[in-house]
Protein backbone atom coordinates (compact mmCIF):
# COMPACT_ATOMS: atom_id res chain seq x y z
CA UNK A 1 0.00 0.00 0.00
CA UNK A 2 1.34 3.43 -0.81
CA UNK A 3 1.32 6.46 1.44
CA UNK A 4 -1.79 8.06 -0.06
CA UNK A 5 -4.01 5.02 0.40
CA UNK A 6 -2.75 4.09 3.86
CA UNK A 7 -1.60 7.05 5.92
CA UNK A 8 -3.49 10.01 4.47
CA UNK A 9 -6.95 8.55 5.26
CA UNK A 10 -5.71 7.73 8.76
CA UNK A 11 -4.32 11.26 9.22
CA UNK A 12 -7.57 12.82 7.92
CA UNK A 13 -9.73 10.68 10.20
CA UNK A 14 -7.76 11.64 13.29
CA UNK A 15 -7.63 15.25 12.10
CA UNK A 16 -11.46 15.22 12.15
CA UNK A 17 -11.42 13.64 15.59
CA UNK A 18 -9.07 16.28 16.90
CA UNK A 19 -11.12 19.06 15.34
CA UNK A 20 -14.49 17.97 16.68
CA UNK A 21 -13.67 16.49 20.08
CA UNK A 22 -14.50 18.90 22.88
CA UNK A 23 -14.24 17.89 26.51
CA UNK A 24 -11.21 15.62 26.77
CA UNK A 25 -10.48 11.95 26.23
CA UNK A 26 -13.90 10.59 27.10
CA UNK A 27 -15.58 13.00 24.72
CA UNK A 28 -13.43 11.55 21.95
CA UNK A 29 -14.83 8.05 22.34
CA UNK A 30 -18.15 8.43 20.47
CA UNK A 31 -16.48 10.10 17.50
CA UNK A 32 -13.58 7.64 17.53
CA UNK A 33 -16.00 4.72 17.53
CA UNK A 34 -17.94 6.22 14.64
CA UNK A 35 -14.78 6.91 12.63
CA UNK A 36 -12.62 3.79 13.10
CA UNK A 37 -15.28 1.15 13.76
CA UNK A 38 -18.37 2.19 11.83
CA UNK A 39 -17.08 4.36 9.00
CA UNK A 40 -13.82 2.62 8.07
CA UNK A 41 -14.06 -0.76 9.81
CA UNK A 42 -10.37 -0.54 10.70
CA UNK A 43 -10.88 -2.10 14.14
CA UNK A 44 -13.70 -3.85 15.95
CA UNK A 45 -15.69 -2.32 18.77
CA UNK A 46 -14.17 -4.85 21.18
CA UNK A 47 -10.65 -3.83 20.11
CA UNK A 48 -11.58 -0.17 20.60
CA UNK A 49 -12.88 -0.83 24.10
CA UNK A 50 -9.67 -2.66 25.00
CA UNK A 51 -7.45 0.04 23.47
CA UNK A 52 -9.33 2.79 25.24
CA UNK A 53 -9.09 1.01 28.60
CA UNK A 54 -5.32 0.65 28.23
CA UNK A 55 -4.97 4.25 26.98
CA UNK A 56 -6.74 5.51 30.11
CA UNK A 57 -4.35 3.63 32.37
CA UNK A 58 -1.20 4.78 30.58
CA UNK A 59 0.44 8.08 31.47
CA UNK A 60 -0.29 10.97 29.15
CA UNK A 61 -3.22 12.39 27.25
CA UNK A 62 -5.94 9.81 26.63
CA UNK A 63 -6.67 11.07 23.10
CA UNK A 64 -3.01 10.79 22.10
CA UNK A 65 -2.59 7.42 23.82
CA UNK A 66 -5.64 6.09 21.98
CA UNK A 67 -4.35 7.51 18.70
CA UNK A 68 -1.03 5.72 19.22
CA UNK A 69 -2.72 2.39 19.88
CA UNK A 70 -5.27 2.68 17.07
CA UNK A 71 -2.69 4.00 14.59
CA UNK A 72 -0.34 1.11 15.36
CA UNK A 73 -3.14 -1.47 15.07
CA UNK A 74 -4.31 -0.01 11.76
CA UNK A 75 -0.99 0.70 10.00
CA UNK A 76 2.04 -0.01 12.20
CA UNK A 77 4.58 2.66 13.16
CA UNK A 78 3.66 4.86 10.20
CA UNK A 79 0.07 4.65 11.36
CA UNK A 80 1.13 5.90 14.80
CA UNK A 81 2.67 9.00 13.21
CA UNK A 82 -0.33 9.62 10.95
CA UNK A 83 -2.89 9.17 13.75
CA UNK A 84 -1.04 11.23 16.36
CA UNK A 85 -0.20 14.05 13.96
CA UNK A 86 -3.81 14.10 12.80
CA UNK A 87 -5.08 14.05 16.38
CA UNK A 88 -2.95 16.97 17.56
CA UNK A 89 -3.02 19.27 14.50
CA UNK A 90 -6.50 20.75 14.98
CA UNK A 91 -6.35 21.16 18.77
CA UNK A 92 -2.94 22.84 18.52
CA UNK A 93 -4.27 25.35 16.00
CA UNK A 94 -7.53 25.97 17.87
CA UNK A 95 -5.94 26.28 21.33
CA UNK A 96 -3.31 28.66 19.95
CA UNK A 97 -6.06 30.92 18.59
CA UNK A 98 -8.10 30.64 21.80
CA UNK A 99 -5.04 31.38 23.93
CA UNK A 100 -4.39 34.50 21.90
CA UNK A 101 -8.02 35.63 22.26
CA UNK A 102 -8.84 34.19 25.70
CA UNK A 103 -8.55 37.41 27.62
CA UNK A 104 -11.18 38.94 25.32
CA UNK A 105 -13.41 35.84 25.11
CA UNK A 106 -13.50 34.88 28.80
CA UNK A 107 -15.89 37.69 29.71
CA UNK A 108 -18.05 37.30 26.61
CA UNK A 109 -21.58 36.05 27.29
CA UNK A 110 -21.68 34.43 23.85
CA UNK A 111 -18.48 32.47 24.61
CA UNK A 112 -19.82 31.32 27.99
CA UNK A 113 -23.14 30.20 26.45
CA UNK A 114 -21.34 28.40 23.63
CA UNK A 115 -19.26 26.48 26.18
CA UNK A 116 -22.40 25.53 28.11
CA UNK A 117 -24.06 24.23 24.94
CA UNK A 118 -20.98 22.27 23.92
CA UNK A 119 -20.79 20.75 27.40
CA UNK A 120 -24.42 19.61 27.20
CA UNK A 121 -23.83 17.95 23.84
CA UNK A 122 -20.73 16.16 25.14
CA UNK A 123 -22.95 14.63 27.85
CA UNK A 124 -25.33 13.35 25.18
CA UNK A 125 -22.50 11.82 23.16
CA UNK A 126 -20.98 10.19 26.25
CA UNK A 127 -24.32 8.74 27.37
CA UNK A 128 -24.89 7.24 23.93
CA UNK A 129 -21.39 5.76 23.89
CA UNK A 130 -21.68 4.35 27.41
CA UNK A 131 -24.94 2.66 26.45
CA UNK A 132 -23.62 1.26 23.16
CA UNK A 133 -20.24 0.11 24.44
CA UNK A 134 -21.65 -1.04 27.78
CA UNK A 135 -23.78 -3.60 25.94
CA UNK A 136 -20.58 -5.13 24.57
CA UNK A 137 -18.42 -4.75 27.69
CA UNK A 138 -20.88 -6.06 30.27
CA UNK A 139 -21.00 -9.65 29.13
CA UNK A 140 -22.61 -11.36 32.11
CA UNK A 141 -23.75 -10.89 35.72
CA UNK A 142 -20.15 -10.96 36.96
CA UNK A 143 -19.01 -8.11 34.71
CA UNK A 144 -22.20 -6.20 35.60
CA UNK A 145 -21.27 -6.47 39.29
CA UNK A 146 -17.73 -5.24 38.57
CA UNK A 147 -19.20 -2.30 36.65
CA UNK A 148 -21.63 -1.38 39.44
CA UNK A 149 -18.98 -1.66 42.16
CA UNK A 150 -16.49 0.45 40.20
CA UNK A 151 -19.16 3.07 39.52
CA UNK A 152 -20.17 3.15 43.20
CA UNK A 153 -16.54 3.42 44.35
CA UNK A 154 -15.91 6.25 41.93
CA UNK A 155 -19.03 8.14 42.98
CA UNK A 156 -18.42 7.64 46.70
CA UNK A 157 -14.65 8.09 46.86
CA UNK A 158 -13.68 9.75 43.56
CA UNK A 159 -10.93 7.18 43.04
CA UNK A 160 -8.34 7.61 40.28
CA UNK A 161 -9.38 5.74 37.12
CA UNK A 162 -6.33 3.48 37.29
CA UNK A 163 -7.51 1.92 40.56
CA UNK A 164 -10.88 0.49 39.46
CA UNK A 165 -9.40 -0.44 36.08
CA UNK A 166 -6.59 -2.50 37.60
CA UNK A 167 -8.88 -3.93 40.28
CA UNK A 168 -11.53 -4.89 37.71
CA UNK A 169 -8.96 -6.59 35.49
CA UNK A 170 -7.35 -8.42 38.41
CA UNK A 171 -10.68 -9.57 39.81
CA UNK A 172 -11.77 -10.83 36.39
CA UNK A 173 -8.53 -12.83 35.98
CA UNK A 174 -8.86 -14.36 39.46
CA UNK A 175 -12.53 -15.15 38.82
CA UNK A 176 -11.67 -16.86 35.53
CA UNK A 177 -8.98 -18.96 37.20
CA UNK A 178 -11.22 -19.96 40.13
CA UNK A 179 -14.24 -20.84 38.00
CA UNK A 180 -12.37 -22.84 35.37
CA UNK A 181 -13.01 -20.27 32.62
CA UNK A 182 -9.30 -19.67 32.13
CA UNK A 183 -8.28 -20.38 28.54
CA UNK A 184 -4.62 -20.10 27.59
Amino acid sequence: MNISTKYIPLYCSFLRLGAFTFGGGLAMLPLLRQEVVERHGWITEEELIDMYAVAQCAPGIIAVNTSVMAGYRIAGFGGVLAAVLGQITSPMCVITIIAALFRHLADSAAFQHALAGIGAMVCVLLTNTVWTMGKKSIRDAFTAVICILAFAADMAFNVPIILPTLCGGSIAVIHAMLTGRWHS
